[in-house]
């Protein structure tokens, strides 16, 4: 049985990736968010032991570094804020704010970053270093899913490290650079191993969710007809029924049975009763408004049609234009006392508030056994 999660899947498998992405996004996201908070908040604690030690150098900034923690700790607070806005927005829009978040996220720990290699007097360079790797590794697990995101959020935190590199020159510098390049690429193997990895399950998972789709398709079909078998009308009955008692809109069903089908089996064979069966299945999806309606095999070579939204004016339109259909149709029975084609006998009933499926049902049966005694080849509407 799929879940209510697994039947709002996306059908195709381009989409089933595109959700999982964004859900992978999301939720690695909020544990970098977590994990930044921690790092800010070390950080603060580190340089606030450090400042009573007389580690820190003054003046080494434009600024005061305690007002720089102060107005990271604010950013880091808004930003998922405004990013948590945008979760309802369409995939491509939803992208393009993310990319916009990333990128404020990761000009604000660069520029950190840098400030902290200035005032530390013990680590100082080295330090301020060793935060960066272990920020950008950070962000290789929580946003490796998409390549745009993951590049906005460590493309400035590593531009700010070049450009330290080259304005600020420091020894051994092309060595350094080849060092920083051999990082990207690292990033860049690990990000599409990770990212196979994840393509990998995502289409495993696509594919046993189609399985159970088959599955759930095949235990709520007739095998006969294609159409919705009793199993599936009976739950889509009491949440049709549901829906009318909570929005106070009609409802009507009508119960449908072939006249004289046994002789048709005695006479053409079980065979040629099988394709009547499923002449009639066709022409029962016809003769409905749309998808909405159900047309289900009740048993036999009885039908129901489940008709929401429709009052008695509606459902009598169905059942005649379903009687006109037949007739046109001119399918053989020479066994029948009707006439020598094959003719139905409906009954139709419309929900009366607070009324139980079973009634409903009740008073449509009712209905088309009155229907029977007038003669067949008519419908009748319950009272």
């Amino acid at each position: 049985m799929l879940s209510a999660d697994q039947r709002r899947a996306p059908s195709t498998l381009i989409a089933h990736l595109d959700h999982a992405r964004r859900e992978a996004i999301a939720n690695g996201m909020v544990w970098f968010w977590l994990l930044n908070l921690l790092a800010l908040f070390f950080i603060s604690v580190r340089y606030e032991v450090y400042r009573d030690a007389g580690l820190t150098k003054v003046g080494m900034l434009p600024w005061p570094f305690d007002a720089q923690i102060g107005l990271a700790t604010l950013l880091l607070m808004l930003l998922p804020v405004i990013w948590q806005a945008g979760r309802r927005l369409p995939d491509r829009q939803w992208l393009h704010l993310t990319c916009i978040v990333v990128l404020i996220w990761g000009t604000a720990w660069a520029v950190h970053i840098y400030a902290i290699g200035q005032v530390e007097l013990r680590g100082g360079e080295s330090y301020a270093n060793g935060i960066l790797r272990i920020h950008l590794l950070a962000a290789l697990v929580a946003l490796y899913p998409s390549r745009r995101i993951f590049y906005c959020y460590i493309s400035i935190p590593i531009l700010f490290d070049i450009l330290i590199r080259v304005f600020f020159p420091v020894n051994f510098i092309m060595l350094q650079l080849l060092g920083l390049a051999c990082g990207i690429i690292s990033l860049e193997i690990g990000r599409r191993i990770l990212n196979r990895w994840f393509e990998l399950a995502c289409v495993r998972e696509y594919e046993n969710l189609q399985l159970l789709r088959r599955l759930e398709l095949l235990a709520d079909q007739d095998p006969l007809t294609g159409l919705a078998n009793r199993r599936h009308l009976n739950r889509a009955l009491e949440q049709a029924l549901a829906h009318c008692a909570v929005n106070s809109s009609p409802f009507a069903l009508i119960l449908i049975d072939v006249d004289y089908f046994k002789r048709y089996n005695d006479y053409y064979g079980h065979q040629a009763g099988d394709s009547c069966l499923k002449e009639l299945a066709q022409i029962l999806l016809n003769s409905v408004r749309s998808h909405a309606d159900l047309v289900a095999r009740y048993g036999g070579e009885e039908f129901m049609l489940l008709l929401p939204d429709a009052d008695l004016r509606v459902a009598t339109e169905v059942a005649a234009r379903l009687q006109l259909a037949l007739a046109r149709l001119q399918l053989e029975h020479l066994a029948s006392d009707v006439c020598d084609r094959v003719t139905v006998s409906q009954g139709v009933a419309c929900w009366h508030s607070d009324e139980s499926s079973a009634r409903l049902v009740e008073r449509a049966d009712l209905a088309l056994y009155q229907a029977k005694l007038k003669g067949r080849n008519q419908f009748r509407v319950a009272l």
